[in-house]
Order: C-alpha cells, then structure tokens, then sequence
C-alpha cells in the first residue's frame, strides 16, 4: 500500500516539474474523451437505440423538390400537403409536422417552450402510447373543438412538477388556452427536442 502512495507522489511531481507536457496530456484526453462521448452517443441515438416506433422500417420521409432550381430538401406547403393527403392511395398514415414557437404564460410563469404543429395522423403512425392520458385524435381537428396539447415528459416533470392531475388543466400558449390532453413517455423525443 505504501509503494501506491509513492507511485502517486511521485507521479504528481514528475506533472508539476513538466507542465507544458502534463498541459498537451490533459487536453488530449480532453479531446479523446469528447470524441468518444459523441460517437458513442450518435451510435447510441442510431443504431442501438433508434426511435422507438412502431413498424420505423415502413416509414418514410417526404420532402418537396425543385430540381430546375437545384432544391431538393423543401418543406411541403400546407396546400400540397391537403392534395396529397386527399390523393393518397399508397400510404396507411401521412402526417406534417411544423415547428412552433411557443411561449407559456399564466400564474406568474413566463417561458418559451420547443413546440410542434402536427396533423391527425402523427401520433398513428408513430404508434407510441402516452405515458398519461391520451394523445391528439381526429376528432380534436373539427371546427369549434378546443384546442388540445400534449406534452413532453421532461418538460411535464421539470416545469409542472410532474402532476399527476396535469391532464384536463388548461395552459396558456401563445395567449390562447390550450388543454392538456396527454403527456408522452420519455423514449419520445421526436420531433427531437419538441416540449409540446
């Protein structure tokens, strides 16, 4: 035990005496160790723990294109998106998503949240089940319905503290009152970061 006690010390004064190396030894490691914690995270995210929805083989992503303009990679106009959603013979679900600018207000809170504007076929084709409640259906869309939000889990327990009797209350976003119909599990993180 008494030798490990010298190996340190006499390790740490080899360090001190040589500080421009010890210096170049610490940020490599630095370096190596970051590099490490993204590829691994990215593998992770990826291959090893992809989404976690159902039949994610069968899915797809549609985007529009110009190639007269050399533009390949454009978000569907709402207008298309109706013509095609109407159209549409080959698909089980076809869902848009549309990011949103949320800001929460009411009993002396004020923050801005990640949001996203999704139509009635997100959450089926998906197929991921909430954690509380329930998620947006059809029957939310038709004309005169309260407007409904479901909610992210980390969000549900960093903001709300995690109340179990969040579902049914009402949230002011953007101004407007939306009721909280449902909040989602922790593996749904998708669109990636989305609160709301």
């Amino acid at each position: 035990m008494n030798s490990i006690f010298q190996d340190i010390r006499f390790g740490l004064r080899a360090l001190l005496k040589n500080r421009a190396l010890t210096a170049v030894a610490v940020v490599a490691l630095a370096l190596g160790i970051g590099a490490n914690t993204v590829i691994f995270s990215t593998v992770n995210a990826m291959l090893l723990r992809p989404f976690a929805f159902k039949d994610l083989g069968r899915a797809v992503d549609i985007w529009e294109a110009i190639p007269k303009q050399d533009m390949n990679h454009i978000s569907v106009a709402p207008a298309n998106f109706r013509d095609w959603s109407a159209q549409d013979t080959s698909f089980e679900y076809l869902a848009a998503v549309h990011g949103w600018d949320v800001n929460l207000t009411g009993s002396g809170v004020s923050e801005r949240l990640e949001g996203m504007q999704v139509t009635r076929d997100f959450f089926p084709l998906l197929g991921i089940e909430p954690k509380l409640g329930r998620v947006i259906g059809s029957g939310d869309y038709e004309p005169g319905r309260n407007s409904v939000v479901v909610l992210g889990e980390r969000f549900w327990q960093q903001h709300l503290g995690a109340d179990p009797s969040v579902v049914g209350k009402d949230l002011l976003l953007n101004g407007a009152k939306f009721t909280v119909i449902g909040v989602m599990p922790t593996d749904f993180d998708f669109p990636v970061g989305a609160e709301a």
